[in-house]
């Protein structure tokens, strides 16, 4: 548990391949069902200061309460997710904490003198920022915002929902 922000809610793991990745965990570890979004829309994408477009598709299911986010990256555009895959391969780069008081959250990391080196928002859903993006060791942090009434809250929890009591039927499933 942070003292900050509570409960690390979410591993993500970059992938060179969304779908033989969601496939392995369900497989090897019986963790889903997952959720896909392909192409994940964004109104922005920020990295080391500059804007950026990475066309990245997400995958969404839980293993437990732990909730695993899988990404793969369709271009070359900056990102952390790129340059995680192209110093480190596949693998764990960030874990996220999920809060309603995103703005407040963000202002308390500033007074401490962390600044986001990666920060964006899904369409018209939920903002998120990254802190240490180029970690290669899966040390980065996100911070991901729930919303004001929970908009994005109520995702996570239909994909936690799904999970409980599943049988392995349909492992891959249409967020959007």
């Amino acid at each position: 548990m942070s003292i900050i922000f509570g409960p690390a809610r979410q591993n993500g793991l970059v992938v060179a391949n969304l779908d033989e990745a969601v496939q392995r965990w369900v497989d090897k570890l019986g963790a889903g069902p997952f959720f896909v979004v392909r192409h994940l829309p964004l109104d922005y994408f920020t990295y080391r200061g500059r804007a950026s477009s990475p066309d990245i598709s997400v995958a969404l299911g839980n293993l437990g309460d732990l909730q695993i986010e899988l990404i793969e990256q369709h271009n070359d555009e900056p990102s952390p997710y790129r340059h995680f895959l192209t110093e480190t391969g596949p693998g764990l780069h960030h874990i996220s904490a999920w809060t309603a008081t995103y703005d407040n959250d963000l202002a308390r990391l500033r007074d401490r003198g962390r600044e986001p080196d990666c920060e964006g928002k899904i369409a018209g859903l939920s903002r998120f920022a990254y802190f240490e993006s180029d970690a290669t060791d899966g040390s980065a942090f996100e911070v991901s915002d729930l919303g004001t009434e929970h908009q994005f809250g109520a995702f996570h929890d239909l994909i936690r929902e799904a999970s409980i009591g599943w049988d392995g039927s349909d492992p891959v499933r249409s967020l959007i």
